[in-house]
């Protein structure tokens, strides 16, 4: 599901990748990575090998991190021109490992009802109808939040369904209730 937020939000701007980062504590794991331009050049396997062994951490400044914390969104038409007056950076040092230019930016949190920012999903270099990179559309970011928020209840769902299943006390109130629910059922089947 995960993967089809990313690359529906891909699809829907134009964007050239997309990346869903899951906050874990203090840092940011990358979830889901897709790239047009690194896929071709790296393949797929290898370039989220590369992304997965490099999680990004709330004490340094970055994009991601300065949505995690704070749960507001940013859009740029170009990382590299970041004002040094923004409490955020834009981390120069992967475009350069993997001779990749990000241009245009548009990061959004991944957030709970209660406010909880539980990950960040970014999407890079939109792109025009001549294949040139352009600031992402400003119409198209409620839509890009709203998919952001399903990919957020995604997670949370996931999440909670593990923990109850996990749970010794859960788990085994979780089968007692559908065990006798089943039972019920077989009964009323019966008496028909």
């Amino acid at each position: 599901l995960l993967e089809r937020i990313v690359a529906e939000a891909r699809r829907f701007t134009n964007a050239e990748g997309g990346t869903l980062f899951l906050r874990s504590d203090d840092e940011l794991r990358f979830a889901v990575v897709q790239n047009e331009v690194l896929a071709k050049r790296m393949g797929d396997k290898e370039m989220r090998r590369f992304f997965a062994s490099q999680p990004l951490s709330l004490t340094e400044p970055s994009l991601a991190g300065y949505v995690t914390l704070t749960g507001q969104s940013i859009s740029l038409p170009d990382a590299y021109e970041v004002s040094s007056s923004q409490p955020y950076l834009f981390n120069q040092a992967i475009d350069e490992r993997l001779s990749y230019q990000t241009g245009s930016v548009l990061v959004v949190p991944l957030q709970e009802p209660n406010g909880e920012v539980i990950g960040v999903l970014q999407l890079l270099n939109a792109r025009d109808g001549a294949d040139t990179v352009v600031p992402f559309d400003k119409e198209l970011e409620g839509l890009v939040r709203a998919l952001a928020s399903q990919a957020a209840v995604a997670i949370r769902n996931t999440r909670l369904e593990e923990l109850s299943f996990k749970d010794p006390l859960t788990g085994v109130f979780n089968r007692r209730y559908f065990s006798v629910r089943l039972d019920e059922e077989s009964k009323r089947h019966t008496r028909f």
